[in-house]
């Protein structure tokens, strides 16, 4: 039987697939759950959180960039690596990006994608959060056969304005929180 390298290994960015390929993975699935949950053109801004080796990390693997193309529809068998840095530089400059290729929201990386070096999960080695609407979680939770029979907004804050990220000053820390209880329908 013959086994070449292909078969052996998978194209993907370097220089640590868990912290590029996997992240860019993480976040197209992300995109791609929107869409397929009927709730993507509802998406006005997503906020990323990192923790653990992949926040620690991140930076120097080049994680930030490799999630950025993830957001915009990229694969990592299929991007160019030579363009990340350009796209990021771009995304930043303009204040958002093209979420899956199509949809333009607004996006800044120094507020929306939070490195927290300083927070890990006991059983997790890296983890991903993304901010999800309301709307958004209802949706999510109907589609996957759940019933909401509770919610409520004591944690809303109306000082949350949604145009920004979760990590801007006036509104980090205080951002509009939500609760639902649903059961299985």
């Amino acid at each position: 039987m013959f086994v070449s390298a292909f078969d052996l290994y998978r194209i993907g960015l370097g220089p640590s697939s868990a912290h590029t390929t996997g992240p860019m993975r993480a976040a197209r699935r992300f995109v791609d759950t929107l869409e397929a949950d009927g709730v993507f053109f509802q998406a006005r801004r997503v906020n990323i959180d990192l923790y653990g080796s992949i926040a620690c990390n991140g930076r120097d693997q080049g994680t930030d960039r490799a999630i950025l193309a993830g957001l915009c529809g990229e694969a990592p068998d299929a991007v160019d690596p030579r363009t990340l840095a350009a796209r990021s530089a771009h995304i930043q400059a303009e204040g958002q990006l093209l979420l899956n290729g199509t949809e333009r929201i607004a996006f800044d990386p120094a507020t929306d994608l939070v490195f927290h070096v300083d927070k890990a999960f006991a059983d997790q080695n890296n983890a991903m959060f993304h901010r999800i609407q309301l709307q958004q979680a209802k949706d999510v939770l109907t589609k996957a056969g759940f019933k909401i029979d509770a919610e409520s907004d004591i944690l809303k804050n109306p000082k949350d304005d949604h145009t920004k990220g979760v990590r801007d000053p006036s509104v980090q820390g205080h951002t509009d929180q939500f609760l639902i209880r649903a059961k299985k329908s």
